[in-house]
């Protein structure tokens, strides 16, 4: 509250609204600091890809999407992925969604896994690049 009362002094133009806003401004307080921010889409990024399948255990997307980018891929996409426990198979999805891979290879010792795997890569428009087989890693 103390900071829409900021931001209502410093842009007193703007009206505040709690509904139907053009413009979605985030406060997140972490410890002793906080951060302002502008929240992009309205759904959290871990949720933005809907499953056919969901594993009981499931990496969120983002935290898929930030493993990937710190893995030091080629940054024009012609790398591969390997997971060799791919679940659901988040890490490959993100991979080819980010188009930091053109091909993604998963493994996983449970037969519907993978089957769930092939249908969340179908689901997503990724069925070509997406390769996972019931594998005892």
């Amino acid at each position: 509250i103390i900071v829409g009362g900021c931001l209502a002094d410093q842009y007193p133009a703007c009206k505040p609204k709690m509904r139907g806003y053009s413009v979605h401004i985030r406060a997140d307080v972490v410890g002793r600091r906080l951060c302002v921010s502008t929240q992009l889409h309205e759904e959290p990024l871990s949720r933005r890809h809907k499953a056919a399948y969901l594993n009981k255990v499931t990496i969120k997307a983002s935290v898929a999407y930030v493993m990937l980018t710190q893995a030091g891929l080629p940054s024009d996409g012609s790398g591969s992925v390997m997971d060799p426990f791919c679940g659901s198979g988040t890490i490959l999805l993100e991979a080819l969604d980010a188009g930091l891979a053109t091909v993604a290879y998963g493994a996983d010792a449970n037969t519907q896994a993978v089957k769930g795997t092939l249908a969340n890569a179908e689901a997503a428009g990724f069925a070509q690049g997406v390769h996972a087989e019931r594998a005892d890693v």
